[in-house]
């Protein structure tokens, strides 16, 4: 490839990325005020959608529900000892650190003594 054509490449993505529609955009032209109001219009709907699952006895599949359902498999896990339960447990040694050596033994404990238990899922 010459020069010329890579120029002419970078050009063209160049140009490409500058005008293509990119998803979740919607509210960049929009000012204070009106990002306000989509930002809040946006709130309204999403809060209506989690009140409709619950009322409908099922979960929305928003971040926030995946990770305590995550959580909760991994309460689970350590509680009864399951397949990965110890790397859960060298996970949460990692994320307290070395000068908290005691928190795995004392999660495990909770866990197994029912102390922490899961908020989504319940046990078959």
């Amino acid at each position: 490839m010459t020069d010329m054509t890579q120029d002419k490449a970078m050009m063209r993505l160049y140009e490409h990325l500058t005008t293509a529609k990119r998803p979740g955009t919607k509210f960049v032209g929009l000012g204070e005020d009106e990002r306000r109001a989509y930002m809040r219009e946006a709130m309204r709907k999403s809060r209506a959608r989690k009140r409709e699952a619950a009322a409908a006895g099922r979960l929305e599949a928003d971040k926030a529900t995946i990770r305590d359902v995550l959580a909760d498999a991994a309460i689970m896990l350590v509680a009864t000892g399951g397949p990965g339960s110890k790397e859960i447990l060298a996970a949460i040694g990692r994320a307290f650190g070395a000068d908290r050596p005691g928190v795995p033994f004392s999660v495990a404990a909770d866990c197994r003594t029912g102390k922490i238990r899961p908020k989504l899922l319940i046990k078959a």
